[in-house]
C-alpha cells in the first residue's frame, strides 16, 4: 500500500465491508495494525493507548474522510456514505488485503472488543519484545502486558491469546 495511510484506510474499509464485517473502530486499529505486524506497509504509526495499540493517523485519516463526506463516524462504528468515491481511494492490493483479514479473523476467533483488547496488546508486547532483542516467551509476555494493563486480565487469558498469535508472530 507504499505507506498511504488514506489509501490503506479506504482499502481495509472496503474489504471489510465486502466481507460484511462490521465496521467498528477498534476492529480497524487492531486489524490494520496486525498488517503492520505481518509486514505490510500502512503508513501509520501505533503506540500503547488504553484498548491496545492505537493510531492517531488513523484517527485523524478518518477524521479527513468523515470531512469529504465518504465516511459518517457514528460513535465507535463508521458508516460507508460514497462508495465511489472510497474505491478511487482503494489499494489494488485489496485481495492481499481481504487474505490477511481471514488470517485475522481464523486466529483470533472472536472479534468481539475483548478478544480485539488482548489481542492487539500481545501482538505490541511480543514485538516490542523481540525488537529489545528480549525473549519473547509467555512469561516475558505476561511481565509486559501486565506492566501495561495492571491485572485487568489473567494470565491464562493473556498466554492464550500469545499462544494463538504465536504462529502469525513468528512468521515474518
Amino acid at each position: 500500500m507504499h505507506n498511504n495511510p488514506k489509501e490503506t484506510v479506504a482499502t481495509v474499509l472496503k474489504a471489510l465491508y465486502e466481507k460484511q464485517i462490521s465496521l467498528d473502530k477498534i476492529i480497524l486499529h487492531k486489524f490494520i495494525y496486525f498488517l503492520d505486524t505481518q509486514g505490510v506497509a500502512t503508513g501509520l504509526h501505533f503506540e500503547p493507548y488504553t484498548y491496545g495499540p492505537f493510531s492517531f493517523e488513523l484517527a485523524s485519516t478518518l477524521g479527513s474522510l468523515a470531512f469529504w463526506d465518504i465516511i459518517k463516524e457514528e460513535g465507535s462504528t463508521i458508516q460507508i456514505l460514497d462508495h465511489e468515491a472510497l474505491s478511487k481511494l482503494t489499494s489494488p492490493d485489496i485481495h492481499k488485503i481481504s487474505n490477511y483479514f481471514d488470517l485475522f479473523q481464523s486466529t483470533l476467533g472472536q472479534l468481539d472488543f475483548r478478544t480485539l483488547e488482548i489481542a492487539g496488546t500481545v501482538l505490541y508486547c511480543a514485538e516490542s519484545l523481540s525488537l529489545q532483542g528480549l525473549d519473547v516467551s509467555d512469561s516475558s509476555v505476561v511481565k509486559e502486558f501486565r506492566q501495561w494493563k495492571g491485572n485487568r486480565y489473567e494470565s491464562d487469558e493473556i498466554i492464550a491469546m500469545f499462544q494463538k498469535l504465536k504462529p502469525v508472530i513468528f512468521s515474518n
